[in-house]
């Protein structure tokens, strides 16, 4: 099908950065509609399944799968803005639920085994059966007289702060009269806020970037007013090389914390949080990778998606200024492409999980469950499987596309292969149409 024919504008331009500093004129779709229907079509070859409800304030839990997610660090900006890491079934958190639910009848004081249940719930959508559960940890903390701060096991009670909190908040999300609730946001934020007190380091920072988003829609988010939790002047998304003003406003932290929340709690439907890190990294300096993150934004509100700000357009033009846009060497088509071979590897993760899964077998209790998949690297995908090893979105005129890719290319190393690449691209598409 022509590009004329799914309603596409037949013009194709776009640039690909060949080494840093240097960029290469390029044609490719324009897919001119998705600038006046927030993103038109996302298809090329790919159907993209996403939720309707609004997802801002999820974030920050904690169970046996956090542990292994802080070993390995949080994502890569870009990993985590094409959805390319893992997520598991509701198979897989049915069956942690009903074992460790089974092991606390016989060991109650197991303390890790109530988060174990109590997150699994949340995922499956169990909220008031998770809120229980952190009750009933409450209740064994209190039996065992564990210490709240100083003692041999100080994190249990952050944990229980920071899953209770998150559960609230998550409840208050459900409900259709969610606004008529806000004493329930107000329960989440002050548990979060306890979580912090007892361990401010923890989850890479990502309860205070979620005591932002809480605090932020307790006081009502207003467009006028305050569209977004952080605090980022429209003048900073222009900026091209200046790498000090997020430290300059103690944001030093914030496209890791924004990450987090992503990939290591729930946010990855949320346009708030994912516009919050599209501003983020634009202050930056990281153009490309903020117009990414801009795209992302337009994706979840075409699929239905929508801010929890009252009145917040839909429609890409009328998100310029507070949204990146046309800064950086990225574009929609390459967008797409990225984003289905996200998707692409999350389907062969998911059809390997579930067929071991249907076995009776699950990584709490086969540790060789991620073994036959992808060298056993099954938690994300690299920035190679991507296709950027060659720095096709690194640096480009002081953009960076991510700590580690800004450094994948050089004249002498990649440089060389992405000039071959480009130049080879350049012979095999359109001429560009009047």
């Amino acid at each position: 099908m022509t590009a004329r024919a799914r309603g596409y504008a037949p013009r194709w331009e776009y640039k690909v950065s060949v080494w840093p500093g240097y960029d290469l004129a390029m044609t490719a779709p324009s897919f001119a509609p998705m600038r006046r229907r927030a993103f038109g079509r996302l298809s090329v070859g790919a159907a993209l399944l996403l939720s309707a409800a609004p997802r801002s304030a999820r974030a920050c839990l904690w169970d046996t799968d956090t542990l292994e997610a802080e070993t390995r660090g949080v994502p890569d900006a870009v990993v985590t803005i094409l959805g390319a890491y893992g997520r598991n079934p509701d198979k897989y958190y049915e069956m942690r639920r009903d074992r460790v639910q089974a092991a606390l009848a016989e060991r109650p004081d197991d303390l890790a085994g109530y988060d174990d249940v109590a997150v699994a719930c949340d995922r499956l959508g169990q909220h008031d059966d998770a809120i229980s559960w952190m009750e009933k940890k409450a209740e064994a903390l209190a039996r065992l007289k564990t210490p709240a701060r100083g003692g041999d096991t100080p994190d249990h009670w952050y944990r229980y702060h920071a899953n209770l909190g998150t559960f609230h908040a998550h409840r208050w999300l459900k409900r259709a009269d969610r606004w008529e609730q806000v004493e329930e946001l107000e329960r989440a934020r002050a548990k979060i806020a306890e979580a912090i007190e007892e361990n401010p380091k923890a989850h890479f920072g990502r309860e205070r970037y979620q005591l932002r988003v809480l605090e932020w829609l307790v006081a009502r988010p207003e467009l006028e007013k305050t569209p977004s939790f952080l605090e980022i002047e429209e003048g900073a998304l222009m900026n091209r090389s200046d790498r000090g003003y997020l430290a300059e406003h103690g944001l030093t932290d914030a496209v890791e914390g924004l990450c987090g929340l992503i990939t290591l709690g729930a946010a990855w439907r949320s346009f708030d949080v994912t516009a919050a890190l599209a501003r983020v990294l634009a202050a930056d300096g990281r153009q490309s990778v903020a117009e990414l993150a801009s795209l992302r934004c337009f994706e979840i509100l075409e699929s239905g998606g929508q801010s929890l700000v009252k009145g917040m357009p839909t429609d890409p033009e009328a998100l310029r200024g507070f949204l990146p846009r046309g800064i950086g060497t990225t574009t929609e088509a390459r967008y797409l492409e990225l984003r289905a071979k996200a998707k692409a590897w999350r389907e062969r993760r998911d059809a390997y999980a579930r067929a071991r899964l249907d076995r009776g077998e699950h990584p709490d209790t086969h540790k060789d469950f991620w073994a036959g998949f992808n060298k056993g690297e099954h938690s994300r995908m690299s920035l190679a499987e991507l296709g950027l090893k060659d720095g096709l979105l690194a640096r480009a005129r002081g953009c960076a596309c991510s700590s580690s890719a800004s450094e994948a290319a050089s004249p002498g190393r990649g440089g060389a292969a992405a000039l071959a690449v480009a130049a080879a691209l350049l012979l095999g598409l359109r001429r560009r149409r009047r």
